[in-house]
């Protein structure tokens, strides 16, 4: 029995040593696959890596000569020169016209007039005959009734200057009691263009104040303004 058991022993001990062997064996090739893999390649690839072409680039300089070209300065200089003659040109070409208005008509006197829908632009001229010409038509030829004709000329009648002027008037818009009273309040206001010794008399009898009453609006449900339909019970 002894001896079994010492054969048993020398056995185990013996599969040991060969465990133990073949376990060194086997790691014996993971130490040389590390030493293959321990090789300075991370360190190669940063070297090739720190080559300075970074330095190469921000030496250049280019941005230094996009500034130093003077453009803005050449601009400048040629917006001076165009802009000093033009104005002059033109100020010169406003003044003789107005002079050549006045000397050419200093009895004209012009005006505008409105009254509702209506604007007359009315222009006297001194030492005329007292004719009244509207829109190309003689007053008796464009107005019917004798009460507009009456209005027209009471300005002229009230500063006692119906044989002293010619008057020409364009009207548009409205009826005729509206243009009736545009043409008033626009010969009226080239009197007092002419001198000012007509005004006192204009202003006390109105003619120089805009008549500002307009019809009324048409409302809902009504006919007009105000008037209703009638009432119906049934």
């Amino acid at each position: 029995m002894a001896e079994e058991v010492k054969k048993t022993k020398t056995a185990v001990t013996e599969d040991k040593k060969s465990t133990a062997k073949s376990a060194v064996k086997k790691t014996a090739p993971k130490a040389e696959k590390v030493e293959k893999t321990e090789k300075p390649v991370k360190a190669e690839k940063v070297e090739k890596t720190e080559k300075p072409v970074k330095a190469e680039k921000v030496e250049k300089p280019v941005k230094a000569e996009k500034v130093e070209k003077p453009v803005k300065a050449e601009k400048v200089e040629k917006f001076e020169k165009t802009e000093k003659p033009v104005k002059a040109e033109k100020t010169e070409v406003s003044a003789k016209k107005v002079k050549s208005v006045k000397k050419g008509n200093p009895n004209l006197y012009v005006a505008t007039g409105r009254r509702k829908n209506a604007v007359a632009r009315v222009r006297l001229v001194a030492g005329g005959t007292g004719k009244i010409t509207i829109n190309g038509h003689d007053i008796e030829d464009y107005f019917m009734l004798d009460t507009l004709k009456l209005i027209v000329r009471q300005p002229l009648k009230l500063t006692d200057t119906n044989d002293k002027y010619d008057v020409l008037v364009n009207v548009f818009g409205g009826g005729y009691t509206g243009q009736t009273g545009a043409i008033r309040h626009g010969i009226s206001r080239a009197l007092v263009k002419e001198s000012e010794t007509y005004k006192a008399e204009l202003k006390k009898a109105g003619f120089l104040s805009r008549d500002s009453r307009m019809k009324e609006r048409k409302k809902y449900g009504l006919k007009k303004a105000r008037k209703a339909p009638q009432f119906s019970k049934r």
